[in-house]
């Protein structure tokens, strides 16, 4: 394992370890703030703290905004049932319905149209007095509060370190993939061992939707976080740094389907074997080059990481430029054939990717959302 890897378990358990200790200093604060005003139902304001302290400020805003509406709504609905209905098993699953009703016809999130049917039952229910619906939303409001308070104060949620160690992830597995095609066309680029190849891809194709998802979480842990802003630089240059690895991702995998279908019609003579054997040896070193620039936050090397490579390329000559018009050509009349195999034609597994096949796995967002 890399050092950027222990790097980042350790941070990760540095998280996880910060926010438990945020969420019961936040129950705490909100607990007593609620008795110094002098709630009857101080219970409320703890409890939201914990509901609402979440891995990100954004976040944690985004939860006690959520659960706020939706006690609100829920302590108004309950409100008037009780003093024009009363209660009863009828008058309850009525008052649940066109709560959860109310929630999807303003198109609230679940969370937040939970909370309403939630509230209206608590308040219908239990509720002793006139001041307990509006102690619970009160005290919801304190909690949600004093949850963004310990997150922005507490440790502020920082994952930028853990971005580039899943950046610089990526970029290991990509070069480990361009070592592995600069063996297979060495050794003759046979079609059948194709599969291995694919399989690599898909990992690499992993690896790379991690570090995207690692580091769009990283951009938002900042959002609202003023005590962090000498991170959003780096940051930007981290994204930067992800938006060439994935262009360079794609291009791989179109050369790729190129040397496999060129494969299919026969072997490779032996100058064109040594000229893309060089080439993505040499790339793999110049990734890595460029990846170790990124660890050590150095800028404006990327060139220097991949100079050395303009001799393993042939020069231009008018028949290369027609081979390719011809190639382009042909790829799109596939394209118009009926099916849209726009991301197949890649490789197989970023269908997977980007949703087109279920593997299985749960997803929180693909390539194609980012």
């Amino acid at each position: 394992m890399s050092p950027l890897g222990g790097m980042t378990g350790l941070s990760r358990k540095g998280e996880s370890a910060a926010r438990i200790l945020k969420t019961a200093v936040a129950a705490a604060a909100a607990w007593e703030i609620a008795q110094a005003f002098g709630s009857k139902h101080p219970f409320f304001a703890p409890l939201a703290a914990v509901l609402c302290l979440q891995v990100t400020v954004e976040k944690s805003l985004r939860k006690g905004f959520q659960r706020v509406v939706g006690i609100c709504i829920g302590v108004l609905l309950a409100s008037v049932f009780t003093r024009e209905i009363g209660i009863g098993g009828w008058s309850i699953g009525l008052l649940i319905l066109i709560g959860l009703m109310i929630g999807r016809l303003f198109r609230l999130p679940e969370y937040a149209y939970t909370q309403i049917g939630v509230s209206a039952l608590l308040v219908l229910t239990v509720g002793e007095d006139a001041t307990y619906g509006l102690d619970r939303l009160a005290e919801t409001v304190v909690g949600a509060a004093v949850a963004v308070g310990a997150n922005l104060a507490i440790v502020p949620p920082d994952y930028s370190r853990s971005a580039a160690a899943s950046l610089s992830r990526a970029a290991e597995a990509f070069a480990r993939h361009s070592r592995l095609l600069s063996r297979w066309v060495g050794a003759g680029a046979n079609g059948d061992e194709g599969e291995h190849l694919r399989r690599s891809a898909a990992e690499l194709n992993d690896e790379i939707r991690q570090a995207a998802d690692r580091l769009e979480q990283s951009m938002h842990a900042l959002k609202f976080s003023p005590f962090l802003r000498r991170r959003r630089g780096r940051l930007r240059r981290l994204r930067q740094r992800m938006q060439k690895l994935e262009l360079g991702y794609l291009h791989a995998m179109e050369m790729q389907r190129i040397l496999l279908e060129r494969s299919q019609a026969g072997p490779l003579e032996e100058p064109e074997r040594r000229r893309w054997r060089l080439f993505f040896g040499h790339f793999a070193d110049g990734i890595e080059r460029w990846s170790n620039l990124a660890n050590r936050s150095e800028t404006g090397g990327d060139k220097r990481c991949f100079a050395s490579m303009e001799p393993d390329l042939p020069t231009l000559t008018k028949a290369i430029f027609e081979d390719a018009l011809i190639l382009e050509a042909r790829q799109m009349l596939d394209d118009f054939d009926g099916a849209d195999r726009r991301l197949e034609r890649l490789a197989p597994e970023t269908s997977v990717a980007f949703g087109r096949i279920s593997d299985g796995r749960s997803r929180g967002h693909d390539l194609a959302e980012n």
